[in-house]
């Protein structure tokens, strides 16, 4: 196995504000991977970065060997690497399937019959086939996020970046989303980077976790390794995770 996704030493300024300092981080082939730490830390700054949405101001991306450092997004999505956001915004004008219809075809960079099929197949795997043809503003906060995830599963990706997609939703279907991405990876063979604040979600998911505290990996780890760590614990998680 080797690393689908991988950052090394990546910072980004805004003016005089660090957002990511120094930060490497790699995604191994078939491993779910947790980004946590405080708000503020810069877990979406550094999101952002890998997934092509903004530029890191020093520090280099791969996929697998490949170099994709400032890359726009499009361009990465069509390595395989692709996100979802954490405030989610379909295109509310079109239906679910022509949602990931969309985002299939711009992807492949061709609008087809096979992006639609991949479009349906993906809303399936997510639970809103049955769905396919209503539109976005009749779901639940549940449901947009599982579109999103469909959204970015119809890009075919190798590795997918998922921003805080059980944040907001009730404990039955934090349980959902947990089986999901626990399918996504199994059943798909997808690698997954994820940040998220449900530590339960974070502790039973994934293999490896990466802090952020201030813009700076302070930790990298087993959860359980992480969860212990002093530095960690003062940082982020309190006494009570010790």
């Amino acid at each position: 196995m080797g690393a689908v996704l991988r950052a090394e030493r990546l910072s980004k300024r805004f003016g005089g504000l660090k957002a990511n300092d120094d930060v490497s981080i790699s995604l191994q082939q078939g491993q779910i991977l947790g980004l946590i730490g405080p708000n503020g830390a810069g877990k979406s700054t550094c999101f952002a970065m890998l997934a092509g949405s903004i530029p890191p101001t020093s520090g280099q991306i791969f996929v697998e060997d490949r170099e994709v450092t400032g890359m726009p997004g499009f361009q990465i999505a069509r390595t395989g690497v692709v996100r979802t956001h954490q405030i989610v915004r379909p295109f509310g004008n079109l239906t679910l399937v022509e949602n990931c219809t969309v985002a299939a075809a711009q992807c492949s960079g061709r609008a087809d019959a096979g992006s639609r099929e991949l479009a349906r197949e993906m809303l399936q795997f997510v639970g809103l086939d049955k769905r396919r043809h209503e539109y976005p503003g009749g779901l639940t906060l549940a449901g947009r996020k599982k579109l999103e995830m469909a959204r970015a599963l119809s890009c075919n990706p190798r590795a997918l970046l998922l921003d805080e997609v059980i944040a907001g939703v009730n404990p039955k279907e934090a349980q959902e989303m947990v089986a999901l991405i626990r399918r996504i990876r199994d059943e798909r063979k997808i690698s997954i980077l994820m940040t998220e604040h449900v530590m339960a979600a974070v502790m039973s998911l994934c293999e490896h976790v990466a802090v952020l505290e201030a813009g700076k990996l302070i930790a990298s780890g087993s959860p359980q390794e992480v969860v212990q760590n002093p530095a960690v614990v003062e940082a982020y998680l309190g006494k009570k995770h010790a």
